[in-house]
This record gives C-alpha cells, sequence and structure tokens, in this order.
C-alpha cells in the first residue's frame, strides 16, 4: 500500500496533467481533470497559502491571470449578450486554479520530463492519426475525412489545427 501510495505521489501530477490534454480530443470531458486540478489548488491555498504565494512563479502566474481575466471582467459592462458573456468569465479562474496545482505538482524535474514525454507522444499520436486519415479518408478511430479540413481525433470538430498549434513550443522543446 505504501508503494502505491509513494507512485501516486510521484506520478499523479504529471498524469492528472496529461489527461487534460488526452481529453481535450472531447467536448467537455477535459473539464473532469481540470475540475480536480481546481479542487487541489483549493486544498493546497487553504492549507499553506503562503507558501504558495512565496514562490515566484506563482506570483507570475497571478499576475499573467489578472492581466488576462480582468479585461474580460471590465468588458462585462458593455456586453451584448450578458449571459453568454458571464458563462465564459465567471468560471475562467478554474484555469488560475489549475494552474496553481500545476506549478506545485510539477515543482520536480522528473515530473516534467514525464509529462513532456507523454505531451509529445500524444502530439505524435495525433499527427499521425491526422496523417493516416488523409492518406486513406478516414482516421484510426474511422472518422472520415471531409476533403479539406483534417479533424482526427477531434471529430466532427475542426480543433486538431489549433491544438497541435498550441502545444508546439512544447513538441520543439
Amino acid at each position: 500500500m505504501e508503494s502505491v501510495k509513494r507512485w501516486l505521489i510521484d506520478n499523479g501530477g504529471w498524469l492528472l496533467v496529461a489527461s487534460v490534454v488526452v481529453l481535450l480530443t472531447t467536448r467537455r470531458l477535459y473539464n473532469l481533470p481540470l475540475l480536480v486540478l481546481a479542487l487541489t489548488a483549493l486544498y493546497l491555498l487553504a492549507r499553506q497559502w503562503r507558501t504558495i504565494i512565496a514562490r515566484s512563479e506563482m506570483r507570475l502566474l497571478l499576475l499573467l491571470f489578472a492581466l488576462l481575466w480582468m479585461p474580460m471582467v471590465l468588458a462585462l459592462t458593455g456586453a451584448v449578450s450578458l449571459e453568454r458573456s458571464l458563462s465564459t468569465v465567471v468560471p475562467y479562474p478554474r484555469f488560475l486554479l489549475g494552474g496553481i496545482t500545476l506549478l506545485w505538482l510539477l515543482n520536480g524535474r522528473m515530473a516534467r520530463e514525464r509529462l513532456h514525454v507523454a505531451v509529445v507522444a500524444l502530439l505524435s499520436l495525433w499527427s499521425i492519426d491526422a496523417m493516416w486519415q488523409y492518406l486513406s479518408g478516414h482516421n484510426i478511430l474511422g472518422y472520415p475525412y471531409n476533403g479539406e479540413r483534417l479533424n482526427g481525433f477531434f471529430y466532427p470538430d475542426f480543433r486538431l489545427g489549433p491544438e497541435l498549434a498550441v502545444f508546439l513550443p512544447v513538441y520543439l522543446r
């Protein structure tokens, strides 16, 4: 039992973050591990907020989040569709909380390296699947190629290109 606990401590963080990336191919399931990350951040903040805020990378994360989120909040005053705008702005802090947990859990070099390998492997799979879809007319799961844009595992959405672009810096690291 102790070895399982040790394994979870050593690998749970990068596996949780990797699961967010894996579940991006679904429409909403990526929110489940993101919820776990956010709840973990609330727990960490309740237990040791001074230690967390003392870290320079956490303060930078807070600053960057404020620079992104505050204009969204201010733009609510002139929103054409307030309800739709609120549905984006109000849940947005989950990304801040997820980032806090991410920085906390991936503090060790080994965890970051394992996450990097997992993300590179996943992006490689997405790319190979897209090439297969282009060449054969369907992807590994049987989703069709529409002749214009590849969507791979993201079928029926066309999010493959933007997702690959977002993760390109990780891939090229």
